[in-house]
């Protein structure tokens, strides 16, 4: 696999870096691309000009400019900072590396300079340490680090964390835990270059080994520079640079040093203008982990490699010994094989200049697929135009293949036990309420007994006997009330709890509450108290809701309240913002504030100890808070402990007031059909739309809303879907066949969320598909927009 001449003169003129070559008067005579990017100047601008001359080279930096130049006369090479012009004048700070050229006699005929312009990080080097960056902005690789040399301590950037495995601190005491990582055959050398560069201001470059992670004896190799900072007295202040983890090429040093030895013999077989181009390639081709290679088309083989691919898979001699240069097919995966020859049919068509991607696996020498990821153009061409060399880099992309496949045997994994609990859950719902539906028949029979032998329809019961049945009332009621909440949760769990809205006097509700309650309060020796707002409006809701809601809590500060204290129930108004207010207060044993988020869970009583004392279920203020939550209000808990507590419900919902403030933007006159088996509805339906102006005909059957739809020819129709004789698609199938009434808004109203209904409505010729319990504000709404 031979590196030839114009591969390496591609690779120079797509570097990064500027790379320059000088013969001995100090003339040009070679200048590439990216050198005119940094410098701004044209290769045929400068050619056979002084180099001095054109880029203004200012070696003020450098302490010592004769060692420089004996250390390049002696030892070949040198490397350092510098300051050069830019064609507009501008100063650039340029990291250097220069080398000697030899011709074909070994005479010094010129030098090569590879250049990097890193004016950007000096001006970071130059930075306030408050302007200092906490990751690492240097490079994708590098680790970024400071010493704060007066304090001891270094600040590492995120990178740095990384490669040396360490938790992220913020900061590392240097004269603790940071020599503790340096390997022990390192230490004096890093601390020779250390004062060197402090004392004696020489670069600091060094090459050493760290120790990384937890486990001991880790260390690898890493490639340090910095530059100090002093203050006018002279004294290091603090010292700013950068870490690039170099372990992979130390240890493949033989490799490399041999395939140092194979280039420079082939430099000797080019001209000199090119050694400093294949002396790049060697460094490129060493730094990477891909696999870079030039491939021969026609005979399907590799032309060149900058590593053996099989040494990538794992495999030894004599299998890499053999090798011919051809992809090992037997190595390809069987799924691939088919997408390797099109993509290789693909390559004889390609354009120029245009990069084609694929991805494949090989088998490598543990039995294990490895996935490769390749980028490739074309590189040279045969004179008839036919495609003879693809140019190609490949990336050993497994790690990432493993992770995504983890990630999505992950997220399968979760989708499938959520989809699992979402079934449990409905399956227990829907068992609980079969459960409280089939426990409710015996339990009325029971009660009903109860309550006969009381009447004594069954003959005279003695004291003995009338106490046993109370007993079994009682029990059996209260037994039905816990299935009932039960009952309830489950609903509402399973979203199956829809309300009943009609016009509630909250004034009527509160005292009926109040009365309800005054026997158990008077059982337990407490005063109940209540106080009502005046003002209270009759207002549109579920009133057996409200009043579940309220007993509960009235109970429950019933049942932990001793003996000779008082429970206060209020209800106000606030016609501001359209709420009704409803507070329970009590004086009783009060609730501890770490046991506040328990407070609404079902099935739970926040101390084990009250359960003895205050036997229940603790299915109470569970249904409390959703049943509010379903009603569209919140609830407010405040206590303290031994002390009392209150409660506070605040209701949002349509009343006669606020549905009087409402802008009255809709035609007078208009005609609304309402069409609902249920009475309340009917009722708070035609109150609202009266009052805003409009005519209502209302119909309590499919078949009533049909005859009133053909008699009246409504302006707007609201149609529950659920009556009976006639009702549903078939309803409104048949409303739109009649031609006047074709166009007509129509609002389908249901108490029920099934899949597809709304589609099915829809299709059928509803305008509007609303769900029960429907808001005033909402239905005015909707009035508005049609």
């Amino acid at each position: 696999m031979t590196l030839t001449a114009n591969l390496a003169l591609q690779i120079m003129n797509n570097m990064h870096d500027a790379l320059i070559t000088v013969d001995l008067q100090g003339l040009i005579t070679s200048w590439n691309r990216a050198a005119e990017r940094i410098y701004g100047w044209q290769h045929a601008e400068v050619l056979g000009h002084a180099v001095d001359q054109v880029l203004q080279t200012d070696y003020s930096p450098l302490p010592n400019y004769a060692a420089i130049k004996t250390q390049l006369i002696q030892q070949g090479w040198w490397s350092g900072q510098i300051q050069q012009r830019h064609r507009n004048g501008q100063t650039l700070t340029i990291h250097s590396t220069v080398s000697v050229i030899y011709n074909d006699t070994a005479e010094h005929c010129g030098v090569v300079s590879i250049n990097r312009d890193i004016t950007d990080y000096a001006q970071l080097l130059d930075a306030p340490t408050a302007e200092v960056p906490t990751t690492a902005s240097i490079g994708p690789g590098d680790g970024f680090w400071e010493w704060d040399i007066p304090n001891h301590r270094i600040l590492f950037s995120s990178r740095m964390h990384e490669l040396l495995e360490r938790p992220a601190e913020q900061y590392v005491e240097r004269d603790k835990s940071i020599f503790q990582m340096i390997h022990p055959d390192d230490f004096e050398y890093l601390d020779n270059q250390l004062n060197a560069h402090l004392q004696q201001r020489q670069p600091f470059n060094v090459e050493i080994r760290l120790h990384t992670g937890d486990t001991q004896d880790t260390y690898r190799w890493f490639l340090i520079r910095g530059q100090a900072r002093w203050n006018a007295q002279g004294y290091p202040m603090s010292m700013l640079g950068t870490m690039t983890d170099i372990d992979d090429l130390r240890r493949d040093d033989l490799e490399v040093e041999d395939r140092k030895r194979n280039l420079e013999a082939r430099f000797v077989e080019h001209s000199s203008s090119l050694q400093h181009n294949l002396q790049l390639v060697g460094s490129i081709n060493a730094a990477t982990p891909d696999f870079i290679y030039t491939y021969n088309l026609a005979e399907r083989r590799f032309a060149y490699t900058n590593r053996s691919l099989l040494t990538m898979l794992g495999y030894e001699a004599p299998y890499t010994t053999n090798f011919s240069g051809h992809i090992p097919m037997n190595l390809v995966h069987p799924d691939d094989l088919d997408k390797l020859e099109a993509h290789f049919q693909q390559m004889t068509t390609l354009a120029d200049d245009t990069l084609v991607e694929f991805e494949y696996r090989l088998r490598d020498a543990a039995e294990q697929w490895r996935w490769f990821y390749c980028r490739e153009m074309v590189f040279q061409r045969q004179h008839n135009g036919q495609i003879a060399f693809i140019l190609g880099i490949a990336s050993d992309i497994t790690l990432r293949k493993q992770t995504e496949d983890a990630l999505r045997q992950a997220y399968n994994d979760l989708s499938s036990a959520h989809a699992q609990l979402d079934r449990a859950n409905r399956l227990k719902n829907e068992f609980l309420a079969n459960m409280t539906h089939e426990l409710r028949t015996p339990l009325n029979a029971i009660i009903g007994r109860a309550e006969s032998l009381l009447e004594q329809l069954y003959g005279h019961l003695n004291p003995r006997q009338h106490n046993a049945v109370v007993t079994i009332g009682e029990s059996g009621r209260h037994l039905l009330e816990l299935i009932n909440d039960l009952l309830d949760l489950s609903k509402i769990e399973a979203d199956r709890l829809y309300l009943e809205v009609e016009p509630v006097s909250i004034q009527d509700l509160c005292e009926a509450c109040q009365r309800l309650m005054s026997t158990t309060a008077e059982k337990h020796q407490l005063t109940l108290r209540l106080q009502l707002d005046p003002a209270l409006p009759l207002v549109f809701t579920d009133g057996r809701r409200l009043r579940q809601i309220l007993l509960n809590l009235l109970a429950n500060a019933i049942k932990f309240t001793p003996a000779g204290g008082h429970v206060d129930f209020q209800a106000t108004w606030q016609p501001e913002v359209g709420h009704v207010v409803f507070t329970v207060v009590d004086n009783g044993i009060g609730i501890a504030e770490d046991d506040m988020d328990m407070l609404f869970q079902p099935f739970v009583q926040i101390d084990s100890g009250l359960q003895r004392q205050f036997p229940g279920t603790g299915l109470g203020l569970a249904l409390v808070a959703r049943l509010v939550d379903r009603m569209g209000g919140s609830i407010r808990v405040t206590s303290k402990l031994g002390q009392g507590s209150r409660f506070t419900i605040f209701l949002a919902t349509g009343s006669e007031p606020l549905l009087q403030q409402q802008p009255k933007t809709v035609q007078q006159g208009l005609r609304v059909l309402l069409a609902d088996d249920h009475g309340p509805n009917l009722i708070w339906y035609e109150t609202l739309l009266s009052g805003l102006g409009y005519q209502v005909r209302i119909a309590h059957d499919g078949k009533e809303c049909l005859q009133a739809a053909n008699a009246i020819l409504p302006d707007l129709m609201v149609i529950d879907l659920q009556m009976p004789q006639l009702a549903g698609i078939e309803l409104i199938q048949r409303l739109r066949a009649i031609p006047a009434l074709a166009n007509t808004p129509l609002i389908a109203l249901t108490a029920l969320d099934r899949p597809n209904d709304e589609a099915r409505c829809r299709a059928a010729g509803a305008t509007h598909y609303l769900h029960k319990p429907l808001m005033p504000h909402l239905l005015l709404k909707i009035f508005n927009e049609i």
